[in-house]
């Protein structure tokens, strides 16, 4: 059952699309341009300084998913882009995609120097 609140939420998701702050096409972080370096969800996860949770409103329902959300994190720890498994519910993917964005890291050194990486974060959303 779709509430008003589902509307209202789409409806800011997709703003965000046409403003450009929201990706959702498949690829929309393509690495294969970068030189960036594969890291795992742990990987990640322990390099995190900053780990937002997505912020679902109340009215969202009853809510057990896990959805991953591939990022790509620069140089200097700031994640530059995020997407989501196309498969996930589109409301909820986007609500993690827009956490996904607020994460930080300490800056990822390989070979001696800063690198950019990408790998998912996963987060698991039950209510």
């Amino acid at each position: 059952m779709i509430t008003a609140l589902h509307y209202i939420a789409m409806s800011a998701l997709l703003l965000g699309l046409y403003a450009g702050e929201i990706s959702w096409a498949e690829g929309a972080c393509s690495v294969e341009s970068t030189n960036a370096h594969e890291f795992t969800s742990k990987q990640l996860a322990s390099r995190a300084t900053t780990k937002p949770k997505p912020e679902i409103p109340a009215g969202f329902g009853r809510i057990d998913a896990t959805i991953s959300i591939n990022v790509l994190v620069d140089a200097d720890g700031k994640v530059v882009c995020a997407h989501g498994d196309l498969q996930a519910q589109p409301i909820l993917r986007g609500y993690c995609e827009q956490a996904a964005r607020k994460w930080v890291f300490k800056p990822f050194v390989v070979n001696g120097k800063p690198a950019m990486v990408h790998g998912p974060i996963i987060f698991h959303v039950k209510r």
